[in-house]
Order: structure tokens, then C-alpha cells, then sequence
């Protein structure tokens, strides 16, 4: 709740009772949870199979989390993606030579 990914509201009054909501910053970690999810029933599904499954509403299939590219929609992986240096990074630490280097600058 620190971080604001739930919100305590009541649900009854006596005796005080509460349940807890994601807010939309939790709503937020959907991603991350399903890419999570997919990651465990790759290494440690038993034999028989995943746990839990997922079924996309919106088309009615089961789906699996992907993350992919928002302009060209292909698959990104370690092999094919690199970090570089975003307008939020730190100018003085993005001037010195070792951090331009590791992120290709």
C-alpha cells in the first residue's frame, strides 16, 4: 500500500472490515505479473502442464504474455534488444565516459 498499488476501503462496519483494490497504478503491473506468470511455466510447469492458464475476453483464447515491439510488433529478446540512454537519465552521469560506453553512445 506504500507504493500505491492498493487502496484499503471498507466493506463493513461492524466489526470494521476492509478489502483491498488495485489502483490504476496497480492495474498497471498486470504485465509485468503475466510476463512473471509465463516465465515460472516455462522452468517449473510440471509435466502436466501450467497451473493457471489465461483466457483473453476479447478474441476468447487462451494467451500467453509476449513482450513485443510497439512499433513493429516483433518479439523483443536479450539477443535483439539493447538499452540506450533515455531524456530522464542523469546528465552528469550520462557525460561520463564508462556509462556512454556500456550504452553504446
Amino acid at each position: 500500500m506504500d507504493e500505491g498499488l492498493l487502496e484499503k476501503q471498507p466493506y463493513q462496519s461492524e466489526p470494521v472490515r476492509h478489502e483491498y483494490l488495485l489502483t490504476a497504478k496497480g492495474r498497471d503491473s498486470f504485465g509485468v505479473l503475466m510476463a512473471m506468470n509465463a516465465w515460472g511455466d516455462r522452468w517449473f510447469a510440471g509435466e502436466e502442464g501450467a497451473p493457471i492458464v489465461f483466457r483473453h475476453e476479447r478474441c476468447g483464447h487462451q494467451g500467453l504474455a509476449e513482450v513485443v515491439c510497439s512499433s513493429c510488433g516483433e518479439a523483443m529478446t536479450a539477443e535483439d534488444t539493447r538499452p540506450r540512454l533515455g531524456p530522464g537519465y542523469p546528465a552528469r552521469l550520462a557525460e561520463r565516459a564508462q556509462v556512454r560506453e556500456r550504452f553504446g553512445e
